[in-house]
Parts: structure tokens; sequence; C-alpha cells
């Protein structure tokens, strides 16, 4: 009754993800990212920004969706992304050990292409060889997609480097993760305390100045990142990547005090090969690490709402910790809308509705 009452109620409740003050946990502290033992990420802390629910069911209970492969029909999002990532990084890894890589403004040679081309052709077999690309009357298409986009690719990059007279030196670059050259990197917050992340850079370059440019490849649509400026570089809690892997190249490469671009790069023909990104100046750093500290308070007060995308038609599932069952989410986007004026629920709307107007 008193969980019915609580979901019917215009309050944020325990039974809504309010831990704050949630008796039964018996004492259970919810794990903060500032912890001594915890080692964090730019892809965890969005996940609180974007559905502190599934963040909590995913990072604190542990759960993870089921996927059943043979119910795939086209190649998801996901893995298109991790083969892209895979064959780039191979193909600048190789020109990079190899000191092929062209000067600023200058073309990759046909001899490049046809090794990007292979080595996405190798990446593309041994995705359909693990069942992971669906069905094969979509995949004959898919796979001539990925490929023309790599090839595409080779053009895109030029112009940037030409536009940024700049070079990579660097790709894929690990830190706090098994294996990796680097250890975790801390980031100290505006308040004081320290965060200890892992991640990967996708790429570095680096200008002829001496600045080096954080690059993150994106296989999606750019319009989610129409927001992004300087002036608010981490739009609704999220986009954390660039400040805080700009953070972690200086110190892995031991350059503190050198300067330092962030951007994203959308490398695929669906999202228009595109750039967007900004200066990581000092004063746009202080204004995205305060909305890193938001985050983190927010999961250290247990503020775990369940936070639906508004009701509609879609071909797939937003978020399978919101929608498990696939069939919708009206009665969750109307829990949400009941309880959204609620002052416990305030320090999470301060990350997610910030500049909304």
């Amino acid at each position: 009754m008193e969980l019915i009452d609580g979901r019917l109620s215009g309050r944020f409740t325990r039974f809504d993800g309010n831990l704050a003050t949630d008796g039964d946990l018996r004492g259970t502290r919810i794990p903060s990212p500032t912890d001594p033992d915890e080692i964090t990420s730019a892809t965890r802390l969005e996940a609180w920004a974007g559905c502190p629910h599934a963040y909590f069911v995913r990072y604190v209970l542990r759960v993870d969706p089921v996927e059943d492969p043979e119910e795939q029909y086209r190649i998801s999002p996901l893995t298109r992304g991790s083969m892209v990532h895979e064959v780039l990084d191979r193909w600048i890894g190789d020109a990079l050990a190899s000191g092929s890589v062209p000067p600023p403004g200058a073309a990759w040679t046909e001899a490049d292409l046809a090794r990007l081309l292979e080595l996405g052709g190798d990446e593309a077999d041994r995705l359909q060889a693990r069942g992971l690309v669906g069905r094969s009357v979509y995949w004959h298409r898919d796979r001539q997609v990925l490929l023309h986009d790599l090839a595409l690719f080779t053009g895109f990059d030029r112009g940037q480097r030409a536009a940024n007279a700049a070079t990579p030196i660097r790709t894929e670059l690990a830190f706090g993760m098994p294996d990796a050259e680097a250890p975790p990197v801390t980031v100290t917050l505006p308040g004081g305390r320290t965060l200890k992340l892992r991640g990967a850079v996708d790429r570095i370059d680096e200008k002829a100045d001496g600045t080096l440019v954080v690059i993150d490849y994106k296989t999606g649509k750019s319009d989610d990142h129409r927001r992004l400026s300087a002036e608010d570089p981490t739009p609704g809690g999220t986009h954390l990547q660039l400040v805080l892997y700009g953070a972690a190249a200086r110190q892995v490469l031991g350059r503190a005090d050198v300067a330092t671009e962030g951007a994203y790069w959308f490398v695929t023909t669906r999202g228009r090969f595109c750039t967007a990104g900004y200066a990581i100046t000092p004063e746009v750093e202080a204004v995205a690490l305060a909305t890193v500290e938001r985050i983190v308070d927010g999961i250290g007060a247990g503020i775990f709402p369940l936070h639906p995308s508004v009701p509609g038609w879609r071909m797939y599932v937003d978020c399978a910790f919101c929608e498990p069952d696939g069939l919708g989410v009206a009665h969750q986007y109307a829990d949400w809308v009941r309880h959204h004026d609620d002052p416990a629920l305030a320090p999470y709307l301060a990350v997610c509705e910030a500049g909304d107007g």
C-alpha cells in the first residue's frame, strides 16, 4: 500500500528512485564516483545525466540488458560504431608506425585507401562470422554503406587536417583500462574532490604551434550535438568526453600546460561528415567540471529517477532500462511528469534541464 500510495502521489519517493532517505537500505551506501576505490568514465557519468534509473540498474545493481542476436535484423549501432573505431584505429596506427601519415592538407594515397578498405572488409567479415550483423538480406547493403563511408573518410580527414594544420600523433590512447599504457587519470573537481577516470581517446592530432586536438569519432547522427558550444560545453550533462579526454591527454602525454581543443568527428554519411567542438580553455573546463560535480553529487545523494523519453512511435527501444518490455513508456512518462516538480528532484533537473530556458 505504501508503494502504491507513493507512486500515485506527486512526491519523488523511494519507490520512484529517491534513495536519499531510504531507511530500508539498512546503512548501505551508494558508491560515489569520488570514492578512493572507484574508477569511473565519461560515459558512465553521462548515463546518470541521461537517466539516473538506467545508471542505478547498470552500474550499481550491475544488471545489463539481455540481447538476442536471433532477433536482430540489422547490425546494431553499438556494433557499427565499434567496427568503425577499430578499423580507423588500426589504419591510423599503421600509418603512424610506418611514418606514412600525410602532412596537413595532403591526400592519402591510393595504397592507403586500399589498406583502409582491406581492414574494413576484414572486420566486416569477422563480425559476420560471429553473427553480429543481422539478417543477410540487410547486411549486404549495410556492409557496402560502411565501406563506402570508410572511403569517404579519407577525404574528410584530409579536409580536417588542412583546416586545422594538424597531424595525428596518437590513436586510441587508453588510460585506466586493463592492459592500458597509462593508469587512471585524476581530475580535480571545483570543490576539491578528485575523480579517477578511465577511457580511451580515439585520436589526438597536433597543430604546428603544439596545440593538441582531442578527437572523438561518432558514427550516429549529429543532431544531438547542435547545442554544443564553448558557452555550454556539456548541454544537459552530456558530451563530457572532450573536456575530460583533453585533461587525460595532457596528463598521459606529460604536457600539462599545452593548449587543447576538442572535437567530435561524425564519420558517416548518416552523420553528414561534420564536426562539433571548441577550444578547451580554463573557463570552458571550469564550466564542464562544475557539471561533473553536480552529477557526482546526485549519484552520491541517491537520486535515481526513471527519466524516459517523450512517448512516441519508434523503430527501436530508446532505453532498455526504462522500457524493458519494448511496449512503450507512456506510464513511465506519466510518473515522471507527476513528480517532476518535487523539490527532491531539483538536483537532477539542474543537470538535465540546464540551459533549456
